[in-house]
């Protein structure tokens, strides 16, 4: 499975990999009148 190897990172990137997943994600989509307010 060498398709998973991460080549184009530096190791400057560790913090926020670790940051990423040890923290809860929180998705926010906005909705006005039960339609998705995108915007356009």
């Amino acid at each position: 499975m060498d398709y998973l190897t991460h080549t184009y990172e530096a190791p400057g990137d560790m913090p926020g990999h670790f940051k990423a997943a040890r923290l809860p994600v929180t998705l926010r989509m906005p909705v006005n009148d039960d339609v998705l307010a995108l915007g356009t």
